[in-house]
């Protein structure tokens, strides 16, 4: 059973000078994400069709209308249609439930309906406080809260007298809270509402993909997308090379790896996240 030992992998281009840029879900759908990492990495990275990634074996043994029902969840996701694309896959898993790469696909159809959900802006809400009291660190959640219901906020805090109350406060209003520590406090990472719901089915579906073939390397490259979304970059780091030991002639993703290696101020410490 997999268990959260995350892997993965993304495509970063830099289009400015805010460290804002492009990444790519490693996916079977020919679909792009956007996500804002702190780092200057320009890579090129192609992404797979389901049925070029597929050995031919396999897709000998679909069922013609199993084939009809992926197609049609390619075409409802390519449309944005993420509630009728969510509909065919599950019933695509219903006639097979063991297929990682429809639970592949689903997991991005509800990665991208989760960003859909939090609107034009990530993170939803930011802040910096810096120097802040713990009173005022409470103050600008319970007001990101009241302000957003759906996405993603981001705030840092340098006082780890503050951090807690924080994680309490958003566990308490049924948020999932990530944590990554530095020496006198943290970053907070807040996923909300549908947004919240929508990505951790992502993760879910990435998951189970992994548990049904576990050399799966899309499913593990989505997933680490999906936590460098969020501002975990460590674990999507880990993902990334996991994916590499996958895929060893992937040299896209070798030079890469090279260059995260050359940003030494990249990789946090992954503390944990809500249940």
């Amino acid at each position: 059973m997999y268990h959260e030992t995350y892997t993965g992998c993304l495509e970063y281009n830099r289009t400015d000078g805010s460290g804002g840029g492009t990444l790519r879900l490693k996916l079977p759908l020919i679909i792009a994400a956007v996500v804002t990492v702190a780092i200057s990495i320009p890579l090129a990275y192609k992404l797979y069709l389901t049925d070029s990634y597929q050995p031919r074996s396999a897709l000998n043994m679909e069922s013609e209308e199993f084939r009809d029902l992926r197609q049609q969840g390619k075409r409802a996701s390519t449309m944005k249609n993420y509630s009728q694309a969510i509909a065919i896959y599950e019933a695509a898993l219903k006639m097979r439930p063991d297929n990682a790469e429809v639970r592949n696909d689903l997991g991005y159809v509800y990665y991208e309906y989760a960003l859909d959900q939090a609107g034009p802006n990530w993170p939803s809400w930011e802040s910096d406080l810096t120097g802040r009291t713990p009173t005022e660190v409470s103050r600008e959640l319970e007001t990101a809260l009241e302000l957003i219901s759906s996405g993603y906020i981001h705030l840092t805090v340098d006082d780890k007298e503050g951090v807690q109350p924080a994680t309490t406060k958003a566990k308490a209003a049924n948020c999932q809270v990530y944590t990554t520590p530095w020496k006198e406090g943290a970053e907070i990472h807040i996923l909300v509402g549908t947004t919240k719901e929508y990505l951790m089915r992502a993760r879910d579906s990435f998951m189970a993909a992994i548990d049904i073939k576990d050399a799966y390397a899309p499913a593990f490259q989505n997933l680490g997308a999906l936590w460098m979304k969020i501002g975990l970059r460590n674990v999507a780091v880990q993902n990334l090379e996991r994916a590499y030991k996958l895929e060893p002639r992937n040299e896209d993703l070798a030079r890469y790896l090279q260059q995260l290696q050359e940003q030494p101020n990249l990789i946090t410490t992954y503390v944990g996240s809500a249940e």
